[in-house]
């Protein structure tokens, strides 16, 4: 089994030079390819013409030497967000979707099914929604129903980008398990994450550059060339002082979701301080995220109080309300956050909306945009959901810089990013600091964590144990 490809090119509307260049390439059944390269550099764009999700400007796709055809090719694809691939009422039936637009007979499709829920280890959890499962969770039931499918090709896009060193080594280790079966090409911005492949390519700026075996490819110089080391953190640790010591403590919170028997948060208390980085790390589905949305005021608690400090008025209470005014929030999937039809629009909305017009608008979304380094010239009049999944998170980013706000919460804000995007967010998050903002940085990325923070609260289902 062979999949070709043979001068492909492509470029979106509006976009002043192609996402594709003349790229030609092929993988063979059982070959483990790993494709290396900055946000923006063509990717996942290549992943979607080589599964047919999109038709190329020019080139050939081709399957056991014949082009490619409509409907299902035996090429499977899993996106970096398992979101936007989940839409059954449960794990069993999200399993059953794919198995049933191929017309399966109901014993052959019981047969898979019960077979890829005990191979994934989702037995237990075979008649949850997958909206009430954790990220790794969900990553997990996606590749269980491609993989039921069983694609003769299977293309990974950033999978492991969201989660916990213990999901993303199950992931990994099931992926690896029947990797002999079938071709994959695994795509990643992570140079520490392919020793495993046969061969890896780099892409660069629509171009596949070089091709070659990990210890051929993974070196220093050639890792360069395309953008793919990582540059030196400068250290901030130490909380500042200015602005006075402001502080949110969390007072016995309890929280959990409608139609959930246990509890998500069960009297959690922890204290944030201006000027300072506070880490929120813990395995998947220990109540990161749901404690950062309390926090910002998306979701009521059952019980408990939050209350903020300032240095002239003592402890006051922290309503919703005066939180989502307060503090900014950029979610772990930026693409539920963004939604105007251009990158300028997106980041002025919420300073718009809070009253500044004219050149001070102006200026809000030009200081936005450095902070998170998008050129402006390049970005403003561009549709953001047209962006790789790295510059739509520094879009994300912007929009929430620009609300100037003294306290931000951050959730996974590195998951999908190159290198040098890392390094761009590292510096940013380290500047807000330096004005006095209190920032919460929540992630699975503990290397990151141990260089940046200075203080880390971790969680592991329903409380805090540092």
């Amino acid at each position: 089994m062979t999949l070709q490809l043979t001068n492909i090119s492509l470029q979106y509307p509006g976009a002043t030079s192609p996402a594709l260049n003349n790229i030609s390439c092929q993988i063979k059944s059982g070959q483990r390819i790993a494709l290396l390269g900055e946000n923006g550099c063509g990717k996942s764009t290549l992943a979607k013409v080589m599964c047919g999700l999109i038709e190329p400007d020019s080139g050939d796709v081709i399957l056991n030497g014949k082009p490619l055809g409509e409907g299902w090719n035996g090429i499977g694809l899993l996106f970096q967000n398992p979101d936007e691939q989940l839409m059954a009422s449960s794990v069993e039936n999200e399993l059953a979707w794919g198995l049933e637009n191929l017309a399966m007979p109901p014993e052959v499709m019981i047969e898979r099914i019960e077979a890829a829920l005990v191979t994934f280890d989702l037995t237990d959890i075979r008649d949850t929604p997958p909206e009430h499962l954790s990220d790794g969770q969900k990553q997990l039931v996606a590749l269980a129903s491609v993989v039921v499918m069983k694609p003769d090709f299977l293309i990974l896009d950033e999978v492991t980008a969201f989660l916990d060193p213990n999901w993303k080594d199950q992931i990994l280790e099931k992926i690896l398990s029947f990797s002999s079966k079938m071709g994959i090409l695994w795509i990643s911005t992570r140079s520490d994450e392919n020793t495993n492949a046969d061969e890896i390519w780099l892409m660069k700026d629509g171009l596949v550059i070089d091709k070659g075996n990990p210890e051929s490819i993974l070196t220093t110089e050639k890792l360069e060339n395309t953008g793919l080391t990582f540059l030196q953190i400068r250290s901030h640790a130490g909380a500042w002082e200015r602005g006075g010591t402001s502080k949110i403590e969390v007072i016995d919170l309890c929280f959990s979701y409608t139609g959930m028997q246990s509890q998500v948060l069960k009297n959690f208390n922890c204290s944030i301080s201006a000027g300072q980085i506070t880490a929120l790390i813990g395995p998947s589905a220990s109540g990161k995220s749901t404690l950062g949305k309390i926090l910002k005021g998306f979701h009521e608690p059952i019980s408990g109080k939050i209350e903020v400090r300032d240095q002239d008025s003592g402890f006051t209470a922290f309503n919703a309300k005066n939180r989502l005014k307060q503090i900014g929030w950029a979610g772990a999937h930026p693409e539920v956050q963004i939604f105007a039809p251009t990158v300028w629009e997106e980041v002025g909305f919420a300073p718009a909306n809070q009253g500044l017009k004219g050149s001070d608008l102006e200026n809000r979304i030009l200081g936005a945009l450095e902070y998170v380094g998008l050129d402006v010239d390049e970005f403003r009049g561009k549709n953001p959901m047209s962006l790789s999944g790295g510059e739509k998170r520094r879009v994300a980013l912007a929009g929430v810089i620009a609300m100037n706000c003294q306290w931000f919460i951050f959730d996974e804000p590195t998951a999908g990013l190159d290198y040098k995007g890392i390094h761009q967010i590292i510096e940013l998050t380290n500047r807000l600091k330096g004005q006095g903002c209190g920032l919460v940085w929540i992630s699975h990325d503990l290397n990151l964590v141990d260089q940046l923070a200075d203080s880390v609260l971790e969680m592991n289902h329903c409380s805090n144990i540092r």
